[in-house]
C-alpha cells in the first residue's frame, strides 16, 4: 500500500507544520499610522507575548487595545480509510479554521 504510506507522510507533515505556526507566530494583518490588527494562531502565552511585542514597538508610547476576537480564516477537512478484508470504511469531517485577531491604536 505504497499510497497509505504517502498519504501518512503527508498528514504529518501537514500536522507537525501547524504545531510550529501554533508555537507563538503572529502577524499583522493590517497597519497604519496609529495601530493595526494583529493574527494569531492561537490565543496562547508565547504568542500574546509576540503580539505585545508588535504593538509596543509600532507604539512606543503605549497602547490600547480596542477589540480581541476569534476569526474564521477558512475550514480544514480530514479523511479516515479503513480497509477491511470486504470492505472499506471511510469518514470525513470539516472544521472551521479560527485565528485569534487583536486590534489597537496607539496612545
Amino acid at each position: 500500500m505504497p499510497t497509505l504510506s504517502r498519504r501518512f507522510f503527508a498528514l504529518c507533515a501537514v500536522s507537525f507544520g501547524l504545531w510550529g505556526l501554533a508555537c507563538g507566530s503572529a502577524r499583522f494583518i493590517t497597519v497604519d499610522g496609529n495601530g493595526g490588527i494583529i493574527a494569531m494562531p492561537a490565543n496562547n502565552e508565547s504568542s500574546r507575548e509576540k503580539a505585545v511585542k508588535m504593538m509596543t514597538d509600532k507604539c512606543p508610547n503605549g497602547f490600547l487595545i480596542d477589540r480581541e476576537e476569534e476569526a474564521q480564516v477558512g475550514t480544514v477537512t480530514s479523511s479516515n480509510t479503513s480497509y477491511g478484508r470486504y470492505s472499506v470504511n471511510g469518514t470525513q469531517t470539516t472544521r472551521a479554521e479560527t485565528e485569534w485577531r487583536i486590534t489597537f491604536h496607539c496612545k
